[in-house]
This record gives structure tokens, sequence and C-alpha cells, in this order.
């Protein structure tokens, strides 16, 4: 499947946050390194259309309680919104263990997804990512943006990690990162 514009879902809110036409990159270079993680070896790949199952099990499990908190939960969004061609699946030995969906436009990247299955949270994973997201960025892009539902502890992370608000919206917080 080829990925092009029309896929953009509103859902991530891109139209507000990248005004303009999104222009995609080599998917090859939204691929990180693998990171070694407390010991664990963790790869990366393109996601394909048999991952959907998987992936909609992770975001569900880590997402349900915070939309749940802004909007009513729709069990079919992600499914409905799926195109395998904008994520990255992180694993572990052939076990899934999370997904990036990272999307360029311009001088910027916006960080769509960073979803780390429940049982491998708290480990340092998200950190490591985020950071490998960073220093990659440096290269190519000015700018990170992402956003956080109301509700999220991720945010705190993200706070971390050096990101600053700079729009509030009834439902999430747009956050963003010179680099």
């Amino acid at each position: 499947m080829v990925c092009t514009e029309k896929y953009i879902s509103d859902r991530i809110l891109f139209n507000r946050l990248n005004k303009g036409k999104l222009s995609f990159c080599n998917l090859d270079k939204m691929l990180i390194p693998a990171l070694t993680v407390n010991g664990f070896k963790i790869s990366n790949r393109h996601a394909v259309d048999k991952d959907l199952e998987t992936l909609d099990e992770i975001y569900t499990q880590n997402m349900r309680d915070y939309v749940e908190l802004n909007y009513q939960w729709q069990p079919t969004l992600f499914r409905y919104n799926f195109k395998s061609c904008r994520y990255t699946v992180l694993h572990y030995k052939e076990t899934i263990i999370g997904f990036l969906c990272l999307l360029p436009k311009d001088n910027s990247l916006y960080i769509g997804e960073i979803q780390i299955a429940a049982q491998h949270q708290n480990q340092g994973i998200g950190t490591k990512i985020l950071q490998t997201i960073i220093k990659q960025s440096k290269e190519q892009y000015r700018e990170l943006n992402l956003q956080v539902l109301r509700g999220n502890p991720a945010i705190k992370l993200y706070q971390r990690m050096g990101f600053t608000i700079h729009q509030e919206t009834a439902t999430h917080y747009q956050l963003r990162l010179s680099v």
C-alpha cells in the first residue's frame, strides 16, 4: 500500500499542528537503530497489515482510560485509521512490545504515537526511544511536535525530555521541542 497524504488521520489533529501539505521522506529514515535497554535488545521494522490486531490491543490497553476522560471510547477508531505504512513496530525477539508513528513535515517531525505494551512499561524503553528520536532528529528537523490527552501521565516524560506546552485544547496538550 502506498502511503499518501489522504491517509493522515484527523484523529491526531495533524492539520492543526501542521498547516500545509505533508511531505513524506524515505520510510527507512523513520526507523530507529536497535536499542538495548536493561540488557534487552529491542529491534524495529515497518509495520505490515497483519500487525493490526496486536497494535490495536496495545493501543486499547494503553489509551482507553485516557480517551474516556475526554471522549467516548470508539473501539474501531484505531482500526479504521490504521495504515501500516505510517507505523514502526518495536519488538523483542519475536514479540511485539510497542509501536511508533512518526510523521515528517518540512523541518519538523510529528510524533503521532509512542506506545509500549503495558507489561514492558516503566523499564526505560519509552525514555530510550524518545532520546533516540530526539538525537536522530537533530540532523534533519528543527523541531519535534506531539500531543497528549489531558489526564495522560506520559506528559511528565515528555516534559522531562525538554518538551514544553505550546498550545492547549479542551482535550489535549500540544507540545514542542526545538532540536
